[in-house]
């Protein structure tokens, strides 16, 4: 009894999750006038700073920057066509269609008024706005026609009828706008203080005194007091032609009988509102003077605070036993909650002053608390007794192992504590983070850095392994039914069951690397809390575990989760703003699809309204769309998937509200989007964008059979060609091999003609008939070797270069011999390389030179000493080779033939010429040949011939 009296308790209530839109959210307004939720699922605020349009994700704002001619919108509307109608402050009434603003007089363009415009309502489908102190309203049909008719002053339609009140009369006007009834009140000081619609036929009186209820029948009033004075004392709210009332922070739908429906009752939690609204889902938005708007979810995610009977909402640890959750609050006091209550426990952590608590274990009738200074507090539920275990050092972890035994982890030391009697029993030496308990006689004790298996051999227990795990710190240790899950700091999650090991981290799903506690719930769904949020991770049930999240977007109050319990089938999280419960059935089995709408569409940046199918002329091949999933529990969390139907058949995921398709092939396209709810959960229905890409001119089809007729053309009269080619370069190889026969019989006739013949042969028989019989063999010899060199080059197109030099040795050699009575000195200078004497050259084109220089330049020089000169060097990638000598010039040569009748002509050029022709169309190398006269004061003194062969 006295144990009752000291505890303080308190229902447990529940409060949702609240979400408060303002500056910060791009809602920078400050009174909101009115609110309305279009056909297509969006928000859209009258507001002092221009109208906002809300997706789910962000606010779109219509201002003087955009066309409005005044920022104070007092009101908004929806028309049957979808379009949006604004009525501003000072004079003007607009509207926004397919996201543009449309404003003057006559066609798109709407009247222009110096007064306040307010709507009436619907009059025989037509919506109706009426001109405050003019006799004028707008009228816009069905169709969309809009028109401006005479109109008298009045509040509001009932079917074809009208009603117009004021202090004390009630008028009713026919679909002629003629009055038809009357009513006054009887009572000169009772006075009317406002006139709500409740149907087509029924409306409701409110005076200062009394409830009217009032009716219509074949054009006449029926009036009918009601003593109901709940309606009469407090606030009634007409939305949506349904009557409201507002008393003690809770709005109260009345029934048509003006009964208060208690069950569809809504909470306001004190916050003051200028208007309120209900969506599509039921959720509750209330409008405020000076302080944005507030969104109150009915997602099934509460909240329970201080304000609920917790003594601090900044929950540091926690822990479960049976169908009980004990929290400690950052003050030291201790919550339990239980059977819808929470009970603050008489016991104050804090004037123990030993540290902080770090964890907290409920082991049957006693609650363990783990100090950071080295001490352990153990409270006897039952009795209100404690008991304080000192020097255990700063306790990291406490784990149930048995009934009468628990772990500990400590700074300095682990092991088990006795609940009977309180001993402690260190019989793990080394430094603990964190136990669990794997099945009878096996105990996980984790280390910095390592993981450490103990196994009960006898009475002891003994180390049978030890896992080093570099820069791993394990945060938990849970077991369950075969399966070991041990959380981290920074490393993730690891899940063993038996040889199958799961290492799961940001690149997986988790939420964060960070995990602090781990609660397994079956075989197949593990929790994990971390910094970032909380994690579910179906796991066992296909290929690899599937992770899904819950954060601040599905409603939870804070990210930063300690601990996840679940209770009957009720979850609690605990974090730094109190404890938040679900149910998953609500996210699962209750959740509705969100609404997708494609509201924008960009044709190569270009904003574009199709009619129908989009098409995109030839050359547009970037279509970009902007997608709002209009879902707003998620609070901005925004999934979608899509594909291109005629492009790709597999799904793109993306957390983005833009689509981007670039480079588009000429074709026809769908683009199907569908919007992922809660845990990814797909919505059964899409949104769809047929859309056709125009080709070019030469991508038409008869273009293509055209020029694929033509290509059949030109190949066959490539071929065509490509055969009379090969015939053309057959002839003219032949042509060729002809010339080169013919080039070297000439060769061979230049080299071995008669002449010289006849001169060797009469230079052997001098030899001979003087005796100089060696002479006459060498001569004989140089001959021989001269004569078959000549055949064997004569085959040939080309040979390497230092052959044609040791031919011209042997040529001037055996000229030497032959024209020893007018000896010359032979200069050979050679600059080469043995490699680059290996290079081709031409056969046989220096020889005819030399020759020229021997027989024509030097034998007819009668003075001073003959010199001819051979060099050979390289310029970069060219070959030089020069033959030079100092006889008596072409000149003189030419002018001595003339005067002695010299009928022999010489061939020697014309076959150089010739050959090197030859040489350059088969090598493909560059080839020239150059004679210069060598001058001295204008008499020659020589001849020097130079040709060059490209390497």
């Amino acid at each position: 009894m006295l144990l009752q009296l000291l505890c303080c308790s308190s229902l447990l209530a529940q409060v949702p999750v609240i979400k408060h839109f303002a500056h910060e959210e791009g809602l920078n307004a400050n009174t909101m006038y009115n609110m309305i939720q279009d056909k297509k699922g969006y928000l859209w605020f009258a507001t002092d700073n221009g109208v906002f349009r809300y997706d789910g994700k962000d606010f779109t704002r219509y201002s003087t920057e955009n066309g409005l001619p005044d920022n104070d919108v007092l009101s908004v509307e929806e028309d049957q066509l979808g379009r949006i109608w604004i009525a501003c402050y000072n004079n003007n009434f607009l509207c926004i269609e397919r996201g543009k603003l449309h404003n003057g007089r006559g066609g798109t363009n709407f009247m222009t008024f110096k007064s306040y415009m307010r709507l009436l309502g619907y009059r025989a489908d037509t919506l109706v706005f009426h001109v405050n102190s003019q006799p004028d309203a707008v009228f816009i049909q069905p169709n969309g026609t809009i028109q401006f008719k005479q109109h008298p002053d009045i509040d509001f339609y009932c079917g074809n009828d009208a009603i117009k009140f004021s202090k004390s009369k009630i008028y009713l006007y026919d679909f002629h706008f003629k009055k038809v009834d009357s009513f006054k009140t009887d009572n000169p000081n009772e006075i009317i203080d406002a006139v709500y619609k409740l149907s087509d036929s029924t409306f409701l009186i409110k005076t200062n005194m009394q409830v009217i209820l009032g009716s219509i029948h074949h054009q006449r009033l029926h009036l009918q007091n009601q003593k109901l004075s709940y309606l009469q004392q407090n606030k009634l709210i007409l939305y949506k032609q349904e009557l409201w009332m507002y008393e003690d922070s809770t709005l109260f739908p009345i029934k048509p009988d003006l009964r208060i429906d208690s069950s569809r009752k809504r909470n306001t939690y004190g916050i003051h509102f200028f208007s309120f609204l209900l969506d599509n889902r039921n959720d509750l938005w209330l409008s405020t003077e000076g302080d944005g708007v507030y969104y109150l979810p009915q997602n099934g995610v509460q909240l329970y605070t201080e304000e609920d009977g917790l003594v601090n909402q900044n929950i540091t640890c926690a822990s479960m036993l049976q169908d009980t959750l004990y929290t400690v609050g950052v003050t030291g006091k201790v919550n339990r909650l239980a059977h819808h209550e929470i009970e603050t426990l008489p016991i104050n952590l804090e004037k123990f002053a030993y540290g902080k608590v770090k964890s907290i274990l409920a082991h049957g009738n006693f609650l363990f608390f783990g100090y950071s200074k080295g001490h352990l507090l153990v409270y006897n539920k039952h009795n209100g007794t404690t008991h304080l275990i000192s020097n255990i050092g700063s306790v990291k972890h406490l784990a149930s192992y048995s009934k009468d035994s628990i772990l500990y982890c400590s700074s300095s030391r682990s092991g088990f504590i006795q609940v009977s009697n309180l001993q402690v029993y260190p019989l793990f030496g080394e430094r603990g983070v964190a136990a669990g308990k794997i099945q009878d006689g096996k105990i996980l004790v984790a280390g910095i850095n390592n993981l450490r298996l103990y196994e009960k051999q006898g009475k002891e227990f003994v180390l049978v392994n030890k896992t080093n795990l570099p820069n791993t710190i394990i945060s938990d240790i849970q077991h369950l039914n075969g399966i070991t899950v041990l959380s981290t700091f920074e490393q993730g999650i690891y899940i063993v069951s038996g040889k199958d090991t799961q290492h799961l981290t940001t690149a997986n799903g988790l939420t964060d690397n960070n995990c602090k506690y781990v609660y397994i719930e079956n075989a197949h769904h593990i929790w994990a809390s971390t910094s970032s949020g909380l994690n579910h991770i179906i796991y066992g049930l296909t290929s690899s575990p599937v992770v899904e999240n819950l954060t601040t977007k599905n409603g939870l109050a804070s990210n930063n989760i300690s601990h996840v319990f679940k209770i009957e089938n009720t979850y609690y999280t605990t974090s730094s703003k109190g404890i938040n419960t679900f149910s998953l059935d609500r996210f699962y089995h209750e959740q509705i699809e969100p609404l997708l709408d494609i509201h924008d569409i960009y044709v190569n940046n270009k904003p574009v309204f199709p009619v129908g199918d989009l098409k995109l002329q030839p050359g547009e091949q970037l279509l970009k769309l902007t997608v709002s999933v209009l879902d707003f529990r998620s609070f901005g969390n925004l999934h979608i998937r899509y594909r291109v139907n005629g492009l790709d058949t597999s799904w793109t995921y993306t957390t983005q509200n833009i689509i981007e398709l670039a480079r588009l092939q000429p074709g026809t396209y769908t683009l199907e989007i569908q919007s992922l709810g809660a845990f990814h959960k797909v919505a059964a229905s899409s949104v769809t964008l047929k859309f056709q890409v125009l080709p070019f001119w030469w991508q038409l089809t008869w273009v293509r059979i055209a020029a694929f007729i033509a290509f059949i053309a030109i190949t066959a009269y490539g071929i065509y060609l490509f055969f009379l080619r090969r015939y053309h370069q057959k002839v003219k190889q032949e042509n060729l091999l002809k010339q080169i026969t013919e080039t070297e019989l000439k060769a061979i006739k230049a080299q071995i003609n008669p002449h010289f013949i006849f001169n060797t042969l009469n230079a052997i028989q001098y030899f001979i008939s003087n005796s100089e019989n060696e002479k006459a063999g060498n001569y004989l010899d140089l001959m021989s070797k001269l004569i078959r060199k000549t055949l064997d080059f004569s085959n040939e197109i080309s040979s390497p270069l230092k052959d044609e030099m040791a031919y011209l040795q042997t040529y001037v050699a055996l000229e030497s011999l032959r024209f020893e009575e007018e000896d010359f000195e032979l200069q050979w200078q050679d600059w080469l390389s043995e490699q680059d004497k290996q290079c081709p050259f031409p056969t046989m084109v220096l020889q005819p030179h030399v020759e020229n220089a021997i027989r024509h330049g030097l034998k007819p020089k009668k003075q001073g000493k003959k010199i001819l000169k051979l060099s050979f060097y390289k310029k970069e990638n060219t070959l030089f080779v020069e033959v030079e000598d100092n006889g008596i010039g072409r000149q003189q040569s030419t002018l001595q033939k003339s005067q002695h009748f010299v009928s022999h002509r010489s061939h020697g050029d014309e076959l150089s010429k010739s050959k090197l022709s030859l040489f350059e169309q088969f090598m493909k190398k560059k080839v020239t040949l150059r004679t210069d006269d060598l001058m001295e004061n204008n008499n020659s003194i020589g001849t020097r011939v130079i040709l060059s062969v490209e390497l």
